[in-house]
């Protein structure tokens, strides 16, 4: 079966075994903000008091796996806002290196990504992330 501890890492969590949650100081949780078409990370209330919408704890404002951008013809141009078949042909032509810009899983709870080398985890994150990723323009 699934133990505390796993529910807690599925939901990008710390497990602090032996530990009262209320002597735990956990880090504030962020999400997407969207105002006015722009998106920042921020906590649920701040971006309620600008007037923005929140599209979710951990919702990320990009997406890391958008590494290609076809319209440019290059691949270090910026990304086209869509997870597709450029973005995993790149990420396939640089499977087992340590580019940075190619190494886009996993996805940490503050936005960051990477393990150090661009392998079956971002491919998987790629397939996983397939389709438009412009949270603020929908």
């Amino acid at each position: 079966g699934i133990g505390i501890q796993d529910v807690c890492l599925n939901r990008g969590g710390i497990f602090h075994p032996s530990t009262c949650c209320e002597d735990v100081v956990c880090p504030p949780v962020l999400g997407a903000c969207c105002v006015d078409h722009a998106c920042t990370m921020q906590e649920p209330e701040a971006c309620h008091d600008q007037g923005g919408t929140y599209r979710g704890d951990q919702e990320l404002c990009w997406c890391p796996q958008d590494v290609a951008n076809p319209a440019s013809f290059s691949p270090y141009g910026t990304s086209d806002g869509v997870v597709n078949a450029s973005d995993l042909m790149i990420t396939l032509l640089f499977f087992g290196s340590t580019a940075e810009r190619f190494d886009s899983a996993p996805v940490y709870p503050d936005g960051t990504h990477g393990n150090g080398i661009v392998n079956i985890d971002d491919v998987i994150g790629i397939l996983n992330a397939w389709g438009p990723c412009s949270v603020c323009n929908e």
